[in-house]
């Protein structure tokens, strides 16, 4: 760490950054990979530097950064099996970003890849997972209470919201014709707000769980295939 030699110096902190990796440690690992200074270094050194960074971002989720770092990349310096892991994490990454078409190009170019492989990968990314559109289901319950969830395949909840909304509101409109006008306000308009965003919220939970349930799933089949 206090050598002279720059690069010798670089060599430990990517070895220390490395450790921190294998742990599991990955902000860890990267903030020791960005303060090395790359002035002294070649182009596959950086090229390491910028793969191990795009390699944590991913292991963290953060899918849009790592697509950053790998674009950093010089895969023209890199070696065989170097370039074989930047093209793995690259079409994982592709996935997780639902870039079905790029990921299909990068399999139908990958020298890595046997013909098999490509067929079937390219005809998973070409049918990928139905996803559920988030703001049209909001849309939808915005309206009609509980619809949302209905069309998202929870039929209980949606019906349940639906019921506990129109409840409230029948309750509100009670308590008014009767002239409790406190009343209808605390508890008619109270609860119905209450359920109805409350709903919205849930809602919104689903599809994203949902969703990222899908896509898992959908990633997990394609991993098998690189494995097979």
């Amino acid at each position: 760490y206090f050598s002279s030699d720059q690069k010798l110096k670089s060599a430990a902190l990517f070895i220390e950054a490395k450790a921190f990796q294998q742990k599991g440690n990955y902000k860890y690992s990267s903030n020791i990979l960005l303060s090395i200074p790359r002035i002294y270094l070649d182009k596959h050194v950086k090229s390491l530097i910028d793969f191990n960074l795009a390699l944590n971002s991913f292991c963290d989720g953060y899918y849009d950064e790592a697509q950053v770092y790998l674009d950093n990349c010089d895969t023209t310096v890199m070696d065989y099996s170097e370039r074989s892991n930047y093209e793995l994490i690259k079409l994982l990454n592709l996935c997780y970003l639902e870039k079905w078409q790029e990921a299909s190009v990068l399999v139908n170019d990958s020298p890595f890849l046997s013909d098999s492989q490509k067929k079937e990968l390219i005809l998973l990314l070409n049918n990928p997972p139905k996803l559920l559109n988030q703001k049209r289901l909001e849309w939808f319950s915005r309206i009609v209470p509980g619809s949302g969830q209905i069309f998202s395949g929870y039929y209980v909840e949606g019906i349940s919201s639906f019921l506990l909304c129109s409840g409230s509101l029948a309750l509100g409109g009670v308590l008014l014709i009767n002239k409790y006008y406190f009343s209808a306000y605390v508890l008619g308009a109270g609860s119905l707000y209450a359920f109805y965003y409350g709903g919205i919220r849930r809602l919104n939970e689903i599809t994203q769980t949902e969703n990222q349930n899908r896509k898992q799933l959908f990633i997990a089949t394609i991993k098998s295939k690189l494995t097979e």
